[in-house]
């Protein structure tokens, strides 16, 4: 009896009708386990990793991966590598792709947050903005970002990166720049928030879904903003109003809600969710 044979990751054709079903039923089997390990990981059902010593290590629902140390905001990106952010330094990274019927060419451009200024760099290039309100299109064009207003007032950049938009609004302070970044993609939202008067330090991270009607949020320490503090999910909709669209939250019964420390470590005591020792890979 012949069997359908794998050779080199590929599956050889069998020649009897027998052999077929039997081929036919592998190839779904084996689309059903890759669909299985993908669909494992959402915004619904996220890897939420710590280390030995109780602190948040990561968080990863499949499209975003945020990592942490010893308590403190490290790295937001894509699991596309489209778009990546360093808190440490204050830089978004994204790959702006140009095609045509002849090539392809993928551009690399950062934007950094400076203590009074943006930076903006592609390739050797770079231009420093020093004005929010003052920025002319034509100037920034080559950098493959825009300026969005509110009200007729430039409120910050925009800017696409693997077909998402992204927004990074900006507060110009006298002390030093704030700045936060938002996704607007219905039924996606994504939100990274600073806060100016506590040094430029992050205040809460948000992620949420109208379609699943569900979100994640992240906050730290009360006042000093210095530490992890909560991470849990919670209910999502977005109500629309003759005022406009009211984004309300809930929390969900019988989800992960994880609370920590001053100093960033887990309270196990106070965790809704099982603390799993591991990494987003």
């Amino acid at each position: 009896m012949k069997h359908v044979a794998i050779h080199s990751g590929k599956l050889r054709f069998p020649d009897s009708i027998t052999q077929l079903m039997k081929y036919i039923l592998l190839c779904f089997y084996l689309f059903l386990c890759d669909f299985i390990v993908v669909g494992q990981i959402s915004l619904r059902n996220p890897q939420i990793c710590h280390d030995r010593d109780n602190y948040l290590k990561c968080y990863n629902d499949g499209t975003y991966i945020l990592t942490f140390e010893k308590g403190n905001f490290k790295e937001f990106k894509t699991s596309d590598s489209s778009f990546n952010y360093s808190d440490l330094n204050k830089i978004i990274t994204f790959h702006h792709i140009t095609h045509n019927l002849y090539s392809i060419s993928i551009d690399t451009i950062q934007i950094i947050l400076l203590p009074k200024s943006i930076l903006l760099k592609k390739g050797k290039s770079t231009l420093e903005i020093s004005s929010i309100e003052n920025i002319f299109q034509e100037t920034i064009k080559d950098y493959e970002v825009s300026t969005y207003s509110v009200n007729n007032v430039i409120r910050g950049l925009g800017f696409y990166a693997n077909d998402n938009y992204y927004e990074v609004e900006v507060w110009s302070f006298e002390k030093a720049w704030e700045w936060n970044i938002f996704l607007r993609e219905p039924p996606r939202w994504l939100g990274i928030f600073y806060n100016g008067f506590k040094k430029n330090r992050i205040d809460r991270i948000m992620i949420s879904d109208d379609s699943l009607r569900c979100g994640m949020a992240i906050s730290m320490t009360f006042r000093s903003l210095k530490k992890l503090w909560q991470l849990e999910t919670f209910y999502a909709e977005t109500i629309h109003t003759d005022k406009g669209d009211l984004r309300r939250q809930l929390s969900i019964d019988n989800s992960y809600h994880y609370i920590y420390r001053k100093n960033g470590k887990l309270k196990s005591w106070a965790a809704n969710g099982e603390p799993k020792v591991c990494t987003c890979e």
